[in-house]
């Protein structure tokens, strides 16, 4: 504690303040966490800062993430903030810059940086990179990443990334919720490890149905006013249970302290009944007509 003594003048009498003091050192704020600290000097770009990404953006910088870069071109709408980390005191702003500002004031410790890009787009002219293409301005960007994680739900931008990240031996995940928030899946696909690729568990959840997938709402999308595109319907308090367990998948695949974890998947489902939430893993195959199998 500190005491500050005020000079007194003609009208005033000395007085004496008590401050209170508080330990905000990053070994102070990670002591609760000890199984963390691995991820002080790591690097994660979170693609999708959406209802699934932008808990998992607030779960790294809790956790004490060395940098993590975010991208997402989209505003907060008012809508969508019914199952969004951030409310009204952000509505119109973009979601990275949100996202980047509330993490600096709570948890200064999070490098943090927001991108407002959109893959297989042309560069703004307003863009931090204006005049270079999109494949340099990856290079650019993604640069030093130890992790590629994408949250966007979009089929395309996966397939993209995690084409990518196999390209460079960089960790890719992926999350994503289903129709109505019943369920819900995290992958994982680490390089080099001898199981299938992202195009392979596609294959063995629609085409070849090996692996059950999972569960659906059948009128689980809707079109809200002022869209112009169908969006899912669900709960905040459900879709988070995805969120969280993408951030345990993201943690257990930077810790170099334990083997190194294998290519995967988790599925999950809810308990008709009490609405508890299950989740069902197992290894990703290989499809022998996929190019990975070459």
């Amino acid at each position: 504690q500190f005491f500050m003594l005020k000079r007194p003048n003609a009208k005033t009498k000395p007085s004496i303040h008590r401050i209170r003091a508080v330990r905000v050192g990053q070994s102070d704020l990670g002591a609760r966490v000890p199984a963390t600290s691995i991820l002080r000097g790591r690097t994660v770009a979170l693609f999708g800062c959406g209802a699934v990404g932008g808990p998992i953006a607030l779960e790294l910088a809790k956790a004490g993430i060395g940098e993590l870069r975010l991208f997402d071109p989209d505003i907060v709408d008012p809508g969508p903030t019914v199952r969004w980390p951030l409310g009204r005191s952000v509505y119109g702003q973009n979601k990275t810059g949100a996202l980047v500002r509330h993490i600096a004031a709570n948890w200064m410790h999070a490098n943090v940086v927001g991108h407002r890009m959109v893959i297989g787009a042309t560069p703004d002219a307003d863009d931090k990179y204006p005049k270079e293409g999109e494949i340099q301005l990856f290079e650019k960007l993604l640069d030093g990443v130890d992790v590629i994680f994408d949250a966007t739900a979009e089929v395309g931008v996966q397939h993209f990334l995690s084409d990518w990240a196999r390209a460079r031996g960089i960790p890719f995940i992926y999350a994503s919720a289903t129709p109505g928030a019943c369920g819900g899946i995290v992958a994982r696909f680490m390089p080099g490890d001898g199981q299938g690729c992202w195009r392979c568990l596609q294959h063995a959840l629609y085409t070849d149905k090996t692996i059950a997938e999972p569960p659906f709402a059948d009128n689980g999308e809707i079109l809200p006013p002022g869209c112009n595109h169908p969006t899912f319907t669900g709960a905040s308090f459900d879709l988070v249970e995805v969120s969280l367990q993408a951030v345990r998948v993201i943690v257990r695949a930077l810790d170099d302290r334990q083997p190194r974890p294998e290519s995967g998947y988790a599925i999950l489902s809810f308990d008709e009944g009490f609405g508890v939430p299950s989740w069902r893993t197992g290894s990703i195959p290989r499809n022998d007509e996929c190019s990975c199998t070459g």
